[in-house]
């Protein structure tokens, strides 16, 4: 029988990257808590199962759930193209860098 394959770790709450946890830099009512919950709530079993019986050689793919968060947050924010994102990307860093203090 073969191994089903596996996606990349994807934990949310992780505090090893820049910033230490979004919960620092995001407002208690950010909308992407909203979009995490219902990620969570989504049936999301038509992507899953396929992915995970792919050939599980080779490099591991992203979790569906982180994916799914993306394009959901994305929208929200107003992105639906590629062609846009590097500009809206540059401008959500900006917004979310702490202000030097002085």
């Amino acid at each position: 029988m073969q191994k089903p394959k596996t996606f990349r770790p994807w934990t949310p709450g992780q505090t090893s990257l820049l910033p230490a946890s979004p919960s620092d830099w995001l407002s208690a009512d950010h909308q992407v808590y909203f979009l995490l919950d219902l990620v969570d709530e989504l049936d999301l079993s038509a992507i899953v199962i396929p992915a995970q019986n792919k050939d599980p050689r080779g490099e591991k793919g992203f979790d569906p759930r982180m994916l799914t968060l993306l394009l959901l947050y994305a929208y929200c924010a107003g992105i639906v193209s590629l062609a846009t994102s590097g500009a809206s990307e540059r401008r959500g860093r900006a917004q979310c860098t702490p202000a030097e203090s002085s």
